[in-house]
């Protein structure tokens, strides 16, 4: 039955379609045009995760929305956008500055649980790569999000170690992007929507995020480095806030406040946007999934 649940999540080799997938992507080829025999996919789980931070008005992430806002722009709210450290304008990443306030608040703490999660298996998310013929240039791959169940195994650097063997979650459906592109190295998939495990401090969830963008630097060894820009739903955020009770009842009157402020994305009729734009970093290395 695993075997059977996990073939229709991960859509293998056919050109049938996949549980919470996404057509489209970037290339913008049908579906299905993407299945190239041998399959063999390439598969890594993250071991480390850290929220992209901003400088004076620098910082990573992606030009989600296509356009350069400044505080007089009513389509981001007002919200100035940032300049990534390449010198590229427009970049979308307005929760740098609820994460500078963590990073203040709890310094170290923050990145500690987040390692930890990674660690005990509460957090685990694995990226699979199907049709890739090699990897300095591919015109087409797809790309799946597949969040997964089991303990890692942990080195004596504190970090997840590298061939280790993992379900996917049959409660969190994955997410696929066709026809994604790989050029000189470096992977490029989106705009998409998915499916994303989330747990900062106590709280821990699966977020929509919606108009993503993911680039990936890939490596012969397996291991990827990833940028992974979204916008997320303030108002789930502020639902997964009130499921922790000691958190909620302290902080989650001022994390709605702060959301709330610093929204970027999806203006509602009256103008107030409902999306909060993000980028995170993962640091990934070569895994598998049971079939």
């Amino acid at each position: 039955m695993r075997g059977v649940i996990l073939a229709l999540l991960l859509g293998a080799c056919g050109d049938g379609t996949t549980a919470g997938s996404v057509d489209g992507g970037a290339g913008g080829q049908a579906a299905g045009a993407c299945a190239k025999p041998p399959c063999v996919p390439r598969i890594a789980v993250a071991r480390a995760l850290a929220f992209q931070t901003e400088m004076g008005g620098v910082s990573g992430g992606f030009d989600l929305d296509g356009r350069v806002s400044g505080d007089t722009d009513p389509a981001t709210c007002n919200q100035t956008d940032f300049t990534s450290p390449e010198g590229t304008a427009g970049i979308d990443n307005q929760f740098s500055i609820l994460a500078n306030t963590l990073a203040r608040i709890a310094g170290d703490a923050v990145q500690g649980l987040i390692r930890g999660a990674i660690n005990d298996g509460t957090l685990l998310i694995l990226l699979r790569l199907d049709g890739v013929d090699g990897l300095a240039d591919d015109p087409c791959v797809d790309v799946t999000l597949v969040p997964g169940l089991g303990k890692p195994l942990v080195g004596t650097d504190g970090m997840v170690l590298q061939g280790q063997t993992f379900d996917a979650d049959p409660a969190t459906p994955s997410s696929l992007v066709r026809c994604a592109t790989i050029k000189d190295g470096v992977l490029l998939a989106g705009p998409f929507d998915a499916l994303l495990p989330f747990q900062v401090l106590q709280v821990r969830g699966v977020l929509r995020i919606h108009d993503s963008r993911l680039r990936a630097e890939l490596a012969e060894d397996g291991s990827m480095r990833v940028l992974l820009g979204a916008n997320i739903e303030i108002a789930q955020v502020s639902e997964l806030a009130h499921t922790d009770g000691a958190f909620a009842a302290s902080n989650v009157e001022l994390v709605d406040v702060l959301l709330a402020s610093i929204a970027d994305a999806a203006p509602d009729a009256t103008g107030k946007c409902q999306q909060l734009s993000v980028a995170i970093t993962l640091e990934l290395t070569r895994a598998f999934l049971y079939e």
